[in-house]
């Protein structure tokens, strides 16, 4: 008897150690691979117009559908009872954008079923669904932060090739323009956060370096706001262990003058080189802007309830094109046109509510106790922010692969802000300030 029972008790502790409680399922091995498909048709190193080829451009979007579709009946077949954030929650509580989603896709499919056109704005009403898959998805997760870290990995991954082919063909070819905040921001980010004392030396280099080998107004405006924000952050919390006032004021007025004078220069330089700076193509975008607006004016409260076409016929000139019906080139006038205030209302406040809480009350405030967990949060966010500033310059949400990234993005931003707060509520990860008080102890 008492060595059936010793026996038994191997068995159990055999068992229970097969699998570690923080290490990635097969599943997850099986998402990484679409999400580095997805990722590479999106950034698409090698400009080979992936998202433009019939068939082919969908193919990325259904290996990371089928993988979700199996992990979602996966886990609630086997949940062996855990606790888990239901789907439905998660739904509720990005209820905004799902508003928005279905605006704009019972819109849409009137357009193509009952109108016959077939340039709608579908895409970008069905991959908001991104958003809450992959949150429910990441924030149930055996390993969380473990899982983001993947994640983030894949985006790194394609980011940094991306990057090494911009800068070979340095400032001849734009590699990644339209996809500067899955790049800059994020490879700016992860170096920046390396542990080491040159590492943030060697973000602003990057970050800079980049910036003029792809030469886009929209990848200025990017790497500006990521790098105001990193050394912004860093300068915060040094302030935060200074009593001296007089020494706090200095370091505030030095930083703004600082950041002043790099936008003046950036300025000064548009307009005094303007031959070697680029053009933004500002005849072209006006032009479609200003039809884009006059929709919206005339039907400012529901816009065209997105029945019409998402593209616009441009008569200027001709243009080096298949088709002279080209998109609008700035996602929320596109949204205003086609769905008025209302929609444009509903994006807002979906969006921005989030991105808020992401960085006032995690970003800027809490510090995880591992700084990998740290670099995650960050990385994610500042591509969430400045995909804002992407999207208002250049179509992103009616694309496939680049609607996907840019969703998944914000939906690893919804788990990180999540696994924070969790841990700042349970004890286990204090806020910034009492870091600060840890580290001058």
């Amino acid at each position: 008897m008492a060595q059936a029972k010793a026996f038994a008790q191997r068995q159990v502790l055999m068992t229970t150690t097969v699998r570690e409680p923080e290490s990635l399922e097969m599943t997850d091995y099986f998402f990484l691979f679409g999400l580095f498909l997805l990722l590479w048709w999106a950034i698409d190193p090698f400009m080979v117009q992936l998202d433009a080829i019939p068939g082919v451009k969908r193919f990325p979007s259904l290996i990371l559908g089928m993988n979700l579709a199996f992990i979602m009946v996966g886990r609630a077949l086997f949940s062996n009872h855990r606790r888990t954030i239901s789907f439905a929650s998660i739904v509720k509580d990005n209820r905004w954008l799902m508003l928005f989603s279905a605006f704009v896709v019972l819109g849409s499919l009137y357009a193509k079923f009952k109108n016959g056109i077939d340039e709608t704005f579908l895409t970008m009403g069905l991959y908001v669904w991104v958003v809450p898959i992959v949150h429910w998805y990441t924030v149930n997760s055996r390993a969380p932060w473990k899982l983001l870290r993947a994640i983030l990995g894949m985006y790194v991954l394609v980011a940094f090739i991306a990057l090494c082919i911009q800068f070979y063909f340095f400032r001849k070819f734009e590699i990644f323009h339209n996809r500067e905040h899955l790049v800059i921001p994020v490879i700016g980010v992860v170096l920046y956060y390396l542990p080491g004392r040159w590492s943030k030396l060697l973000a602003v280099l990057v970050v800079a370096l980049a910036t003029v080998a792809v030469s886009k107004i929209t990848a200025f405006i990017v790497a500006v706001i990521s790098l105001t924000y990193l050394l912004g952050l860093s300068l915060y919390r040094r302030l935060d262990r200074q009593k001296d006032t007089l020494a706090r004021f200095v370091s505030i007025s030095g930083f703004v003058l600082a950041v002043g004078f790099v936008i003046a220069c950036c300025v000064v330089a548009y307009y005094t080189l303007d031959v070697r700076m680029p053009s933004g193509n500002t005849v072209y975008r006006l032009h479609t802007y200003e039809i884009a607006w006059d929709k919206f004016v005339n039907s400012p409260i529901w816009g065209q309830a997105f029945t019409k076409s998402a593209v616009v016929k441009f008569d200027l000139y001709v243009v080096h094109s298949a088709t002279q019906n080209l998109p609008t080139h700035s996602d929320p006038l596109d949204i205003l046109a086609g769905g008025g205030l209302l929609a444009f209302g509903l994006w807002v406040t979906g969006l921005f509510t989030k991105i808020k809480v992401a960085l006032l009350d995690v970003g800027v405030t809490v510090r995880p106790t591992d700084w990998r967990d740290e670099l995650v949060h960050q990385a994610f966010l500042m591509a969430a922010l400045t995909a804002t500033i992407v999207c208002a310059f250049n179509p992103i949400y009616n694309i496939p692969n680049l609607a996907s990234a840019n969703w998944l993005a914000f939906g690893c931003m919804l788990t990180s802000t999540a696994l924070a707060k969790r841990q700042m509520s349970s004890g286990s990860t204090p806020p910034m300030q009492a870091h600060a008080k840890a580290a001058k102890g």
